[in-house]
């Protein structure tokens, strides 16, 4: 059987059925074959292919921890608008507009359904969304000031019992939750510079750690409290780079992107060390399992604006091949129809690559700058946000066309889907409640910008308050060159800026300017009023 084959569901032949029958089922498959393909010649399924995987527990996740029916709800992390927004995701009407206490980043939602856990870089903790009363609590990590505790991704256990918030700061480290409960369990610091992304083992006694700022992993032994380090690379990370991190649906190796080194490295996580690493890939930073087997991995190589694929089998990995896409390539999985969905921070499309032939088959039109992509759990639609913009996409997954794309705060980046119970999901929210929504809504979409007092100065507004929140970047502390590695990272996750440009920015920054500002939204501005 090919891997085609497999991937639709195609029935493999009995040996008792006749020769005439088996020319006449396989006449019968290639004509609905026919059907189902378009003119790029790939083959669509109407449902959820047998490799699918969510990955509901994983730092990038792609859909939800358990199949439902129905209409979900649309939960958004907004990054300028510094809100957490819920809306009705077939109509795009807002129910809910949360403000939160820093930049909020993405949102994860417990195996219950329960709470919805959302990073705050620039904040100290995370927010925390209640569900089943729909409403908002800030999730304080103890930290001192001048050693802030700004949380970047989670990662849960797969029993649904722990989530892991890694935390940035002068103590870089972990925030161990019970996210049953959503209660703070215990913080280890001092793991190293700018932890990224956490993922558990298989059987939830151990956490991996990647650190965007050092050469080596962390392993967070839950019982003992033993950490081990574990060298990736010989290369400095100083200044630091991508490092994005990955688990294999059957929990038996890591991936891991050593941006620097243009490679990525397969760790075995019985023995707990590397045992394979390829080079040739073009600054990998995100990088992903896709679906449950066969140890596929495609990376997103933001700077190149590539997708790479690689195959890990009998202990060895190769790299199969790298399709350019869009500009600041970031994210790709394996669809439900058995295709591989990447965004592109700095396009105008999702792009859908072949699982056979690796090959760019077709690009789908958004708003801009498309981050993350988020499926339905019956497996028909695929929610996409568009960071460049304040716009939410629907596309539909069987005709891969753009059903609606509807507003929500600005510049959207992480999402995750609620299916309420009962028929009517918008009945925990009252009229009063839509109607304030609505009004903060709108509110939160109006960016108050400082007159700016020099033309370098406008540049920097008029650039850097795109895709995120500025006031990550007036809390950052770099120097020097520090700066320039900066922007050519926002330049190559797709800011929109001349070479020219970026060197006005980069010596912007440099004379410490930007500390002076403040920029806030209008919501913000009301708020502080009462």
């Amino acid at each position: 059987m090919s891997r085609h084959e497999n991937l639709i569901g195609i029935p493999e032949k009995k040996s008792s059925v006749s020769s005439a029958r088996f020319r006449l089922i396989v006449s019968f498959i290639a004509a609905v074959l026919s059907l189902l393909t378009s003119g790029t010649g790939e083959a669509r399924e109407i449902g959820i292919v047998s490799d699918y995987a969510t990955n509901w527990y994983k730092p990038r996740e792609n859909g939800n921890p358990a199949q439902h029916r129905g209409t979900p709800l649309l939960v958004t992390a907004d990054e300028v608008s510094h809100i957490v927004g819920v809306f009705d995701s077939h109509t795009g009407i807002p129910l809910a507009i949360f403000p939160v206490r820093g930049t909020p980043h993405h949102p994860y939602l417990s195996r219950n359904q329960r709470w919805i856990f959302v990073t705050e870089r620039g904040g100290n903790g995370i927010a925390l969304i209640d569900t089943r009363q729909w409403t908002h609590r800030e999730l304080t990590f103890p930290c001192s000031r001048g050693h802030e505790c700004h949380s970047v991704h989670i990662g849960q256990s797969r029993d649904g019992h722990y989530a892991v918030a890694t935390f940035q700061g002068k103590d870089g480290g972990i925030a161990l939750i019970d996210a049953r409960k959503g209660k703070l369990l215990r913080m280890v610091r001092g793991l190293g510079q700018r932890p990224r992304d956490a993922v558990f083992s298989l059987d939830g006694k151990k956490i991996y750690v990647s650190l965007q700022g050092e050469n080596y992993l962390v392993i967070y032994h839950l019982k003992s409290g033993r950490i081990v380090r574990l060298t990736r690379s010989h290369t400095s990370y100083r200044p630091f780079a991508g490092s994005g991190m990955d688990i294999s649906e059957d929990g038996r190796y890591l991936a891991l992107s050593n941006t620097k080194d243009n490679e990525v490295v397969v760790l075995d996580t019985l023995r707990d060390r590397i045992v394979a690493r390829v080079g040739h890939v073009p600054q990998p930073v995100n990088v992903s399992f896709l679906g449950k087997g066969n140890h596929l991995i495609a990376t997103g190589n933001r700077k190149s604006g590539s997708i790479t694929f690689l195959r890990f089998a009998h202990g060895k990995l190769t790299r199969i091949r790298t399709e350019k896409t869009g500009p600041g390539a970031n994210i790709a999985y394996l669809g439900p129809d058995g295709s591989v969905w990447a965004s592109a921070n700095g396009s105008h499309s999702i792009h859908i690559l072949s699982p056979r032939t690796f090959r760019l088959v077709q690009s789908i039109p958004v708003v801009f700058g498309p981050h993350w992509i988020y499926f339905s759990s019956d497996g028909r639609r695929a929610f996409v946000t568009n960071w460049g913009s304040r716009f939410v996409t629907v596309i539909s997954v069987r005709t891969r066309k753009v059903l609606r794309s509807f507003p929500v705060g600005l510049n959207p980046n992480g999402m995750v889907l609620v299916y309420p119970e009962g028929p009517d999901r918008t009945m925990a929210f009252t009229r009063q409640q839509k109607e304030l929504a609505k009004k903060n809504l709108l509110l939160a979409s109006r960016l108050v910008l400082p007159p700016a007092r020099t033309p370098d100065e406008k540049l920097f507004l008029r650039t850097c308050t795109v895709c995120h929140g500025v006031g990550r970047i007036l809390r950052a502390r770099y120097r020097g060159n520090e700066w320039m590695d900066l922007v050519r990272r926002m330049k190559g996750n797709g800011a929109r800026v001349t070479p020219e440009g970026m060197k006005e920015i980069s010596r912007y920054l440099e004379t410490g300017a930007q500390h002076d500002l403040r920029v806030h939204t209008a919501l913000e501005d009301e708020l502080s009023r009462h």
